[in-house]
């Protein structure tokens, strides 16, 4: 079981110490550094898990001890920070105030309990009421920023973000993450307070609670290789005129922004080969475009056009290509010359196979009528 373990540890260990040196390494943005950050601490978390089950390097040094805990204590607030770049796309220097229990007890721990206290007993110093409140403390962290990212990902959603789907897609690891080392305390915490013993032993039950360990950092291993599986897992439900604000963010830029955060490759081709259709050749207003004609268009499956347009764009291809349309009639509306031009010609022209569905798409997108339209503008 010990061989087990060592495996399973080193391999977790090495591949979150490459990730993190893989993000160190490339190109540099905010949300790079956060994620290096945190596949760092990940791999530090792995090998002083390992340490403390299966060698005896902390009962002969009992001074590095503080290591566990002031990782555990960094997740949280990291995590925080991460999701609060997501939303507001810039970090304000007030978050960093979060860091400030790891910080304290990092600083109590060196300052006090390895300086002025005569000697240190780690065994001791676990079954104590300090070491105790100390354990309460970081089940506390991991459950309010637990919540707190819950909180953050659902306005991320409410707020329709097109352009923020790779830190969106991050957001929903790290909460499945939270949740999982949440679970992983509960009972660690179950075993401090009700069996005196956190670290040592080998039970069944103990050897369960390494494998829920091994589990959230191997998941999130495995999910950085393809950040969209996770979108799954929390899709908050939006209204339709939540739907239409992203479609109605969709600029040229932003499409273009979406298509280099893609982290498929074959969905990222298939999104650059949409771009010049539809801002160049406007191919939406073909009344008779379907998706598999587009695919055929592009000379892609018809299931990479439905992953793009679900998953990334958060719509379907009927909505999509109505957007286009509706837009199309809007800039066809706002001319001068427009007032003598009915509105079936529009609808026509625009590639609305009635005039009822050019009236009713358009209603659905600006909220009110193409009359209504012309004459404001």
């Amino acid at each position: 079981m010990k061989l087990i373990f060592l495996c399973l540890y080193s391999w977790v260990a090495i591949q979150c110490f490459l990730v993190a040196v893989g993000y160190a390494m490339g190109k540099r943005n905010v949300l790079k550094r956060l994620l290096c950050f945190f596949f760092f601490l990940a791999g530090g978390l792995a090998v002083v898990h390992y340490t403390y089950r299966f060698t005896g390097f902390f009962i002969t040094a009992p001074q590095f001890a503080f290591f566990h805990d002031v990782i555990e204590l960094c997740f949280g607030p990291l995590i925080y920070v991460l999701s609060s770049y997501c939303y507001k796309e810039r970090i304000l220097t007030s978050l960093f105030a979060h860091f400030a229990p790891p910080l304290a007890y990092l600083l109590y721990f060196v300052g006090v309990k390895l300086q002025v206290a005569p000697s240190f007993d780690l065994a001791a110093y676990v079954a104590s009421n300090e070491h105790t409140t100390l354990v309460y403390f970081i089940l506390f962290s991991f459950l309010f920023y637990t919540f707190a990212t819950f909180r953050k990902i659902k306005q991320i959603r409410q707020r329709g973000m097109p352009i923020s789907f790779l830190s969106g897609a991050w957001l929903n690891i790290f909460f499945i993450f939270l949740l999982l080392k949440s679970v992983h305390l509960l009972v660690l915490f179950f075993f401090k307070v009700y069996y005196n013993e956190l670290w040592f032993g080998n039970t069944v039950l103990r050897t369960a609670v390494d494998l829920l360990f091994f589990l959230s950092l191997a998941m999130v291993l495995m999910a950085q290789e393809n950040t969209s599986f996770f979108r799954r897992f929390l899709r908050f439900k939006t209204s339709d005129i939540g739907q239409f604000e992203r479609l109605g963010q969709l600029s040229e830029h932003n499409f273009l922004t979406i298509s280099s955060t893609i982290d498929e490759k074959h969905i990222r081709q298939c999104s650059e080969a949409l771009y010049p259709l539809i801002y160049k050749e406007k191919v939406y207003v073909r009344p008779d475009l379907d998706q598999k004609a587009l695919a055929a268009a592009i000379k892609m499956p018809s299931r990479h056009i439905t992953r793009l347009l679900n998953f990334y764009f958060q719509t379907n291809f009927n909505e999509f290509i109505n957007y286009f349309k509706v837009n199309e009639a809007k800039r066809l509306l706002q001319r001068q010359n427009s007032a003598p031009i009915k509105m079936l010609s529009i609808s026509m022209d625009c590639g609305f196979k009635s005039e009822s569905a050019f009236y009713a798409n358009f209603r659905r997108f600006t909220g009110t009528t193409p009359k209504k339209y012309r004459e404001k503008s």
